[in-house]
């Protein structure tokens, strides 16, 4: 017959701890799995449809060596959780939109003024990347390095 005592549940032949609670929330760093890269390769085709870090540091995949068409695979993450990192990567290409004399172009802004239409420009600068990458999940079986994830530079 087990007994409760004090945090304790008693039985014949053990004692359990009750008074720990189970962990809640992101896993810690150390138990955080580091992505497995593929070597870069340029004769892979990019697929006909595909879907698509820390301020400062550099980032564990290797986005900086990528030429266009290049891609690179990731053996032991989801789509998912590539696709987030893509996505920032993305952001960070993009740069603000020159006219030809060199000024900011900023966006446009249909208005209403005195009953005609105008667009005037707002106070955000257009935005044109200088790099774009996409990640498509693909069959670890078919992959030539067995990656689950390939990430792709398109521009």
């Amino acid at each position: 017959m087990a007994k409760k005592q004090k945090g304790y549940q008693m039985s014949a032949s053990t004692a359990v701890d009750t008074t720990t609670k189970a962990r809640r929330g992101p896993p810690k760093i150390e138990d955080r799995i580091a992505p497995k890269i593929t070597a870069i390769v340029t004769n892979i085709p990019i697929p006909e449809v595909a879907s698509q870090s820390r301020r400062g540091t550099k980032s564990a995949y290797p986005f900086d060596d990528l030429a266009v068409g290049a891609s690179f695979g990731v053996s032991n993450k989801e789509l998912k959780q590539v696709a987030s990192v893509v996505s920032q990567q993305n952001r960070r290409h993009l740069v603000k939109k020159l006219d030809a004399a060199g000024n900011v172009v900023y966006k446009k802004q249909a208005v209403v003024v005195d009953g005609q239409k105008r667009e005037i420009d707002t106070d955000q600068p257009e935005m044109v990347p200088t790099k774009r990458f996409f990640a498509a999940a693909v069959n670890p079986k078919t992959d030539p390095a067995g990656a689950s994830v390939r990430v792709w530079r398109k521009l």
